[in-house]
């Protein structure tokens, strides 16, 4: 499990400009989420793109990895009044937000190819070199 404490008003303020990218139309997969990933939250509308860089609260890069909806996740820890928050993401994925006496199970988004991939272990495999 994953232990990560976060300055509540820098995530806030971090969601709060990748919320900027998040797309209305439903045409383009992905465009009404938030990835995050090796210390940034992403968000791309199809036209626009935006990241923020988001630090554990010993202003290290936060080790987040996954990806959750936008709208509700940016609701939620927009209305948070305490200074830490802690999130929690278990071994299946599964994340936990605690802020005080608020608390949150957002329901990441399994991209089902990048875990059929993962399933493979290509790394494994002998691979031939091909003639020059």
């Amino acid at each position: 499990m994953t232990t990560i404490t976060i300055q509540t008003q820098a995530f806030q303020a971090a969601l709060k400009l990748v919320s900027s990218a998040i797309g209305t139309s439903q045409s383009l997969e992905g465009s009404d989420t938030i990835l995050f990933s090796e210390g940034y939250a992403h968000a791309y509308s199809g036209s626009v793109s935006v990241s923020a860089p988001i630090k554990d609260a010993d202003g290290n890069p936060a080790k987040l990895a996954g990806v959750l909806k936008a709208k509700p996740l940016v609701a939620w820890v927009s209305k948070l009044k305490a200074d830490l928050l802690t999130i929690e993401i278990n071994e299946s994925g599964a994340w936990e937000l605690t802020c005080g006496r608020a608390s949150s199970r957002p329901s990441p988004i399994v991209d089902q190819l990048s875990a059929h991939l993962a399933a493979l272990d290509l790394g494994s495999l002998q691979w031939p070199d091909l003639p020059e």
